[in-house]
Order: structure tokens, then sequence, then C-alpha cells
């Protein structure tokens, strides 16, 4: 068998095992190999197996007794150790493509600044080359505090900040990470609906 390459090399072999249990290729109340024997089967160390023989020991699928083995003596836990393994594994690939996404987010987030600063550079009378809103943040609002550039952000306006004036300052493609603060001024691309979904979001009456 190829080696394992998982980092937690005996809980894979641990899963291995009970599997062949679940499937009855070994049989319950019947002897496993031994660990030399089974080091040499799955291609790692003694103590490798020895940590997976521990862990079906305290999972109550195996029964360690002395001179007669390895035995086998639960079918059911076997069963519920691979269905818990295949779970956490499912979770683990969840968080990890979770992970994936979100770098890719902030990856197309920094794409966006670049091409708003390209736009930007491209005006000439006015300050910006395309119709944008101005949204002004009080006391009321119920976002303060929420980065401009996050998700929740643009789930719920549909529409991405361009700048931002606060203390008569107004800076272009700001940072995404940039909090919502009492007295900024938003500026973002308008479309029709950007109007009604600001104000819904931010929870004020007004634009």
């Amino acid at each position: 068998m190829k080696e394992i390459s998982s980092e937690s090399k005996y809980q894979e072999i641990a899963y291995h095992i009970a599997k062949r249990i679940e499937a009855d290729d070994i049989k319950e109340n019947s002897k496993l190999s031994g660990r030399t024997l089974l080091a040499s089967e799955y291609n790692v160390s003694s103590e490798t197996i020895r940590k997976a023989i521990h862990l079906l020991s305290v999972r109550h699928i195996v029964d360690v007794v002395d001179r007669s083995g390895i035995i086998v003596t639960s079918k059911k836990e076997a069963m519920r150790y691979v269905l818990e393994y295949k779970t956490h594994q499912r979770t683990k690939r969840l968080v990890e493509e979770t992970d994936l996404l979100f770098e890719k987010v902030s990856k197309d987030h920094k794409m966006l600044q670049q091409t708003i600063k390209k736009l930007l550079g491209a005006a000439s009378e006015r300050p910006f080359p395309f119709e944008y809103m101005t949204f002004v943040i009080t006391d009321a609002c119920v976002r303060l505090g929420l980065e401009i550039g996050s998700r929740a952000f643009y789930e719920g306006t549909q529409t991405v900040v361009i700048a931002i004036g606060e203390d008569q300052m107004v800076t272009v493609a700001p940072d995404p990470k940039t909090l919502i603060r009492a007295g900024m001024t938003l500026y973002v691309l308008k479309t029709e609906d950007t109007p009604g979904l600001m104000a819904q979001f931010m929870g004020m009456k007004d634009a």
C-alpha cells in the first residue's frame, strides 16, 4: 500500500481498518495482524501503527489482549468511527474551500480597486467618469464599524465604495478594511436600485 501523506497518518490508518471492519472484510471477534505486519502493509513506522491501534482501542473497536494480540470487538463502533471521520474530513474540505473563496474575493477586490483607479485617471472635468452617488453616514446607521469592502456590504447594497469623504478629504479607492463611521461620506457606484438598497442596508431613511 502507498504511504499515506496525511499529517495524522495514524488517524487515517485507524479509519481504513475501521472501514474494513464495517465492510466485514475483518470480522468481529477476529484477530488483526500484528503491529509489524500492519506497519509493513501501510508502509509506516511501528509507532504510527501503535497510535492507530490505541485510537481504535479507545473507541472500543478493538481490544489489545496480552499474548492474544489485537481482537476486533465492535463493528458498530467501527461504523460510528467511519461516519465521524468522513464528517470531519468533509468539514475540513469545506473550511479549506471557504479559505480559498475568501482569498479569491480578496484578489478580486484588489483588481476592482485597480480598475477604479484607472477609471478615476480617465476623468477630465467630472470628478468621476461614471454614475455614482454619495451617502452620508449618521449616528443612526446600523452598520457602524462594518468594513466597506466586506462581503456583507456588497451583498446588502449590490455596489462598491469607490471613495470616502472624511474630515474634508476625499480618498479614492480606499482600503477595503476601512470601517464605516458616523460623519463619513461614501461614494458608491450608482444603479437605479442603489439609493434604496443603501438606505435599507444602513437602516437610514434618507440617502
